[in-house]
């Protein structure tokens, strides 16, 4: 999860993270235990991944974002997936 704030904003996560099903009381409990700004999205999807347990999948927050229009984003994540063997 470390790579996706390199390529979408953590502004532009609020619907995808809850298409994801993380909710509206999570999502500042989230951003209170991120260190910066940088790191809320990271403790969102991790937030998410506990929460979801042994369901979750790298592509339901790829899904997430081509729903929400982000297919480049999608794509240049697949990419970096792909290619560092994750």
């Amino acid at each position: 999860f470390d790579y996706f704030p390199n390529i979408v904003f953590f502004n532009s996560w609020r619907l995808p993270i809850r298409q994801m099903g993380l909710g509206d009381s999570e999502i500042p409990v989230a951003r209170a235990r991120a260190l910066g700004m940088q790191y809320t999205l990271y403790e969102m999807l991790v937030s998410w991944l506990n929460k979801t347990g042994w369901g979750a999948s790298v592509n339901t927050p790829l899904d997430a974002l081509e729903m929400r229009g982000e297919r480049n984003a999608k794509e240049r994540i697949q990419n970096h997936l792909v290619g560092s063997g994750k």
